[in-house]
């Protein structure tokens, strides 16, 4: 439940930081970070379930869990 919490206060929270790390004076470079902003978001929505699935066929349920230690090592980095 915490993490589903958190996960919905990431979307309305994320532009606002985008706008605040780029200026009015940086409207270009803002409206660039933003559209990449909603690529990511846009591929990363089918993505999950996809990949979910692929995962969960090849090497079962708990093979999903697994795909976190290589995320978090590579944000602790």
């Amino acid at each position: 439940m915490v993490r589903g919490a958190g996960g919905a206060l990431l979307p309305p929270g994320t532009p606002a930081v985008i706008g605040r790390a780029f200026p009015d004076s940086a409207e270009p470079e803002r409206a660039r970070a933003i559209g990449v902003w909603a690529g990511i978001g846009s591929l990363a929505l089918p993505a999950g379930p996809l990949l979910g699935g692929v995962l969960t066929d090849g090497l079962g349920r708990r093979a999903v869990f697994l795909l976190n230690v290589p995320l978090v090592l590579l944000a602790l980095v």
